[in-house]
């Protein structure tokens, strides 16, 4: 039996969606090492997380996806910090250390997400033969191949929004607002919001999608000084 798993941070810690031949589930863990021990048969999982950190640059895959969701979803991609401001001691160094090698400081929004960061970094340095399994991706970007490449006017946490990316989940999860209905009644928003439901469910139907319908941002891919691969994921096909 084939599972997969569409995985987003969230308040309590992660959020996942899980597909195992046509059986949908979800998980929320603390941690990324206790969610992913608990699904160590999956043979595809997506993320919404930087994998892979530049070392003096911004990765190209962030510029790239911007340019795919302009005019109105790109702001939702920020751009990841260097690897060493990742894993800086607090903001302040973090902005200084980021602007050395970029010449941009970073968001205090960005420095919030770093500690997820360095969590799902330090888990695939750990485990080196799980790299090959989980894939970068963004919910957006993934919306937008739903959306039949085109990407969505409605932001993510407006009632609208919520409603538009459930109706596109729901021609591909047939059982889409039970699932989501479900898990909204199962967990606290203090836990878990909305629309990380939603980046969970989307990134979930990417990773059941064939490999050959995988597109990368960018191509060829870049790998960072470990090896981790710096790109963003998408399925480019049709999806019915």
């Amino acid at each position: 039996m084939t599972q997969v798993l569409g995985i987003d941070g969230c308040r309590a810690g992660w959020f996942a969606i899980a597909n195992q031949d046509g059986h949908w589930s979800y998980t929320l863990a603390p941690s990324i090492d206790a969610l992913l021990g608990d699904h160590a048969e999956a043979e595809r999982i997506f993320i919404d997380i930087p994998l892979g950190l530049a070392d003096d640059q911004t990765r190209e895959c962030d510029q790239l996806a911007r340019r795919l969701l302009r005019p109105y979803r790109h702001s939702s991609v920020f751009s990841t910090p260097v690897r060493d401001a990742v894993y800086a001691q607090n903001y302040t160094q973090a902005c200084e250390i980021n602007a050395q090698q970029t010449g941009r400081k970073i968001t205090r929004q960005t420095w919030n997400i770093c500690p997820k960061i360095r969590e799902v970094d330090t888990w695939l340095r750990q485990h080196p033969g799980a790299r090959s399994r989980v894939y970068e991706s963004h919910p957006e970007v993934a919306f937008y191949a739903l959306n039949g490449e085109r990407p969505l006017e409605t932001r993510k946490k407006s009632s609208e929004g919520q409603k538009q990316r459930l109706a596109l989940l729901a021609q591909t999860i047939g059982d889409a607002h039970r699932l989501f209905d479900q898990a909204v009644n199962h967990y606290p928003r203090a836990q878990l919001q909305l629309d990380d439901i939603l980046d969970a469910m989307v990134l979930a139907v990417m990773a059941g999608c064939s490999e050959s319908e995988h597109f990368y941002l960018p191509q060829p891919v870049p790998v960072d000084r470990y090896g981790l691969a710096m790109r963003i994921v998408y399925a480019r096909q049709s999806l019915t």
